[in-house]
């Protein structure tokens, strides 16, 4: 069995920091919440210093505000690093992504600026609803919805 040297343990302390678990440490991951065993693994890719991180669904299961986080920390981390990732959520996509690949029987690479129902219906041939969700400092804006 191979023992963790000390820079081992410099490196796991730092993506652990890096994820915001510092005070969950010592904790058991069965005993941790989605979210942040979500974080646990992406720490755990850190380690390594990856330069592609690959994610399949990293926001399923979590609470909005796991998953505001999540979002929060994948884009720090795309500063340095490609990320590619898995998801059926559109409104995630287009908030968060520069490029979108489309895949059923065809690729194609969208910019975000185009995914739109029209281009999803002709990929996909379903109807497709796609939420606008926007956000303000103050929190979800109503401007031009129902109340």
């Amino acid at each position: 069995m191979r023992r963790y040297s000390s820079e081992d343990r410099e490196r796991a302390e730092i993506a652990i920091a890096e994820v915001g678990l510092s005070d969950r440490r010592a904790s058991l991951f069965s005993s941790l919440s989605g979210g942040q065993r979500q974080r646990v693994l992406i720490a755990r890719a850190l380690v390594s210093d990856p330069e592609l991180l690959l994610l399949d669904e990293p926001t399923a299961n979590l609470d909005v505000t796991m998953e505001s986080q999540l979002h929060e920390l994948l884009r720090k981390l795309n500063e340095r690093m490609a990320i590619v990732l898995v998801s059926h959520d559109v409104g995630f996509v287009s908030e968060y992504t520069t490029k979108v690949i489309c895949v059923k029987k065809t690729v194609v690479l969208h910019p975000t600026s185009e995914l739109r129902g029209d281009t999803l219906r002709e990929m996909y041939g379903e109807k497709i609803r796609m939420v606008r969700h926007d956000h303000d400092e103050h929190g979800c804006k109503m401007e031009g919805r129902h109340k």
